[in-house]
């Protein structure tokens, strides 16, 4: 009975556990050591999960590398600093879902995978802008954004347009046109954190 408690008076309380409400973005690792390691923002069912010692193996490599300046190859870094899996998103690795911490220098556990969902996203290949009314509206080279809706509009000679309702992560959803040659739409698997007390 974890989600029920008693209060002073003996009554019983529900309480939910800590969750992040929102779906937010992952990346999932996989590989079984630091040479195999690789991220992947959709789940992949044929692989194992990486265990996040091989993520702290990959930095205790890159610290050693910078001490000595060569890599464990033998060849000399081009690094002046370490360099984590993606600092902005949370990993989801074999024994939970981490952050990088840069006061830690390590990866710090925040939960467990509590349900995943599967959503379109349209990354841009080239910087592109969008004329909307009296102002511009920049996307910029390498984004993604969320895919939350599309339709057809006509343009003023009636040629039809694909208009694409895209929504950057914390940001407001706009509309773009679509740009095939500028543009690629995929599938990125979010998730929602069971965080630990």
């Amino acid at each position: 009975m974890k989600n029920v408690t008693t209060d002073k008076k003996d009554n019983l309380v529900l309480q939910r556990n800590a969750v992040i409400s929102q779906l937010a973005p992952a990346v999932y690792m996989y590989g079984d050591n630091v040479d195999d390691l690789c991220g992947t923002l959709f789940i992949m069912d044929n692989l194992e999960s990486a265990s996040i010692q091989a993520l702290r193996q990959d930095i205790h490599d890159q610290r050693k590398a910078l001490k000595i300046g060569l890599d464990k190859r033998g060849k000399a870094i081009d690094f002046d600093t370490i360099h984590p899996w993606d600092e902005e998103r949370f990993l989801v690795c074999k024994e939970g879902v981490f952050l990088w911490d840069w006061e830690t220098e390590d990866y710090k556990r925040i939960g467990t995978v509590r349900r995943t969902e599967k959503r379109k996203t349209v990354s841009l290949k080239k910087e592109l802008v969008v004329h909307l009314a009296e102002s511009d509206f920049h996307l910029e080279c390498g984004t993604s954004y969320d895919l939350v809706g599309e339709y057809v509009t006509y343009s003023e000679s009636l040629h039809p347009v694909v208009m694409l309702v895209i929504h950057l992560y914390g940001c407001v959803p706009s509309t773009v046109p679509y740009h095939n040659e500028n543009m690629v739409i995929h599938n990125h698997d979010y998730v929602v954190i069971e965080e630990i007390e």
